[in-house]
């Protein structure tokens, strides 16, 4: 359940709108996360180290972790652009797994016809160009990615569940549901926990008793 939450909040973000859209993206984040197991890499000894691929959509090298905190934090998520840079393993945090996929595949390109992931798999539709434009950094190259009859193999499984993985879009309440309580929180467990995460971050270190703001702002 917090794996389809989370999935369905990324989506919309991204803004998957078919079938094939949605495909690419979940089949691209389950093959660089092993089946959704780990949002660490795994293995030891990288040359990139301690910035090791983290979260669904594994981000490496401090220059992304610097460019997905400074993003993360122009939207809302965290309050320190230097998060990501100064605690590497904070990456890994459930608040975040899915976000670096949304980060990655909207982040602007310059690949000629295309501006980004997401847009490479609106135009084209196509595991390949998607998978090179993540793995080889390029969707014009025509190098095979790694591990492409993995990526492929889930791209068609995902594919095959039809219309049901597309996200319905954000419902406006109708009358009968206006009688639930007014303490509930209309958001997706994953945007919840990152509007947390970044309000204790803000204000940790500070005693609050019984007092502390953040709980009347989340």
């Amino acid at each position: 359940d917090q794996l389809a939450a989370g999935a369905n909040d990324a989506m919309r973000r991204v803004g998957c709108k078919t079938t094939t859209e949605c495909a690419l993206f979940l089949a691209t984040l389950a093959q660089e996360s092993a089946y959704f197991r780990t949002a660490t890499e795994y293995g030891s000894g990288q040359s990139y180290a301690p910035y090791i691929g983290r979260g669904f959509e594994q981000v490496t090298w401090r220059s992304n972790y610097a460019a997905f905190g400074a993003w993360a934090k122009s939207k809302g998520i965290i309050s320190d652009a230097s998060l990501f840079v100064n605690q590497p393993t904070r990456l890994a945090d459930s608040a975040y797994w899915w976000l670096t996929g949304v980060w990655y595949w909207t982040a602007t390109r310059s690949w000629g016809s295309y501006s980004s992931v997401i847009d490479v798999a609106r135009k084209t539709g196509s595991i390949w160009a998607v998978s090179r434009a993540v793995n080889v950094g390029n969707p014009n190259t025509q190098v095979t990615p790694n591990h492409m009859s993995e990526r492929t193999t889930m791209f068609e499984a995902f594919k095959a569940l039809g219309s049901s993985i597309v996200p319905g879009a954000a419902s406006t309440p109708t009358p009968a549901q206006q009688n639930v309580p007014r303490e509930a929180i209309p958001a997706s467990p994953a945007t919840v926990t990152a509007a947390m995460t970044a309000l204790y971050n803000r204000d940790k270190g500070v005693y609050w008793g019984n007092g502390w703001r953040g709980w009347r702002e989340l």
